[in-house]
């Protein structure tokens, strides 16, 4: 790229939203759908660019007190065994950057990323998934002035790689594009239009869980009682449809109806936490149309669909009171822009 060439103190900078799994979370491991949504709660990465000899980069994370120097060796060895003995929480990133260098055939940078992120880590809410994805974006502002989100989803999901070893794809994809992603595991993923910015209310329960436990666990049910389990996701496949639709036409009382009723079925499926339960009947006690678990269960985040903005700040306050981390958003069809 000739313009690589004039380079010298370049800035980018980029946002990309959270997301949360509305439907179909456990059920769609064994082939069924579901349904993710961009959540306007976002991350936000500045970098600045400039010639170097070599590449390298340093990584800025205030909100997990990190600051991380990735030499040209680091960054060349990135993914390989060598670097699995010692890895870091910011390797993602760093990989994201070399991703970046290959896909624009840039050679010769030395990079300093900031990293901003107002998602909770590790509450099931996509954060790792939304940091990687705004730092390609900001990478690629840098260096092309401008962003294309499908660019974006490509490099973010090396990232996430990383990260999570075999990702479904889901997370990246909506983060990065923004609206409503149908997804069937093995196929590509639908990208819809929300016809409204869909007010939420998050309660994070702050109990910790293992996303591969808690999916093993449900495999090995569904393994001694094939047939009831099998109903149960067949009943999760028909909320999926009858969500999309709810979702297209905003019809939110239909879809406060499925929520409720999705969220008893993973209850059944043993994914809950008496906690997410308390937090659930709080909010429909609070006036929700619907509320259930979002994600892998076991702890995590509970998700509260209410009527409007006045009402979610309501079924918050109660939540609080009761001594959830509480919080609203709402649904978005903005993925990962520049800023």
């Amino acid at each position: 790229m000739s313009h690589i060439n004039k380079l010298l103190d370049m800035n980018g900078c980029a946002t990309a939203p959270a997301k949360v799994i509305l439907f179909g979370e456990h059920s769609v491991v064994h082939g069924t759908p579901a349904i993710a949504v961009a959540l306007n709660l976002r991350s936000r990465a500045h970098v600045q660019v400039e010639k170097s000899d070599s590449p390298q980069l340093t990584v800025k994370s205030p909100v997990m007190g990190l600051e991380i120097s990735f030499s040209s060796e680091r960054l060349n060895a990135l993914g390989r065994s060598a670097l699995d003995t010692n890895p870091t929480p910011l390797d993602p990133i760093a990989l994201a950057f070399c991703h970046v260098l290959r896909s624009t055939k840039t050679k010769g940078l030395r990079a300093t990323l900031t990293i901003d992120s107002e998602i909770p880590i590790g509450a099931g809410l996509g954060s790792s998934a939304s940091v990687a994805t705004s730092s390609v974006g900001a990478f690629l502002s840098a260096l092309n002035g401008e962003i294309d989100s499908l660019q974006v989803r490509e490099i973010a999901f090396k990232s996430e790689e990383l990260t999570h070893g075999k990702p479904s794809g889901i997370d990246n994809t909506v983060i990065a594009l923004g609206g409503l992603v149908y997804f069937i595991k093995g196929q590509a993923p639908e990208r819809k239009e929300l016809s409204a910015e869909i007010p939420l209310v998050i309660a994070n329960t702050q109990i910790p869980r293992s996303t591969a436990t808690l999916v093993s666990n449900v495999a090995a049910l569904f393994k001694r009682k094939p047939k009831a389990i099998q109903y149960l996701f067949d009943s999760i496949s028909d909320i999926v449809e009858q969500g999309l639709q709810a979702l297209l036409k905003n019809d939110l009382e239909d879809l406060g109806e499925l929520m409720d009723i999705n969220h008893g079925i993973l209850h059944a499926l043993g994914v809950s936490h008496p906690l997410l339960d308390r937090y659930v009947w709080i909010a429909r006690e609070g006036g929700a149309l619907g509320a259930k678990l979002t994600g892998a269960g076991g702890g995590g985040c509970m998700i509260a669909l209410a009527e409007d903005a006045q009402h979610a700040d309501e079924i918050k306050q109660d939540l609080i009171k009761a001594g959830a981390d509480a919080f609203t958003s709402v649904l978005t069809n903005k993925g990962v822009e520049t800023c």
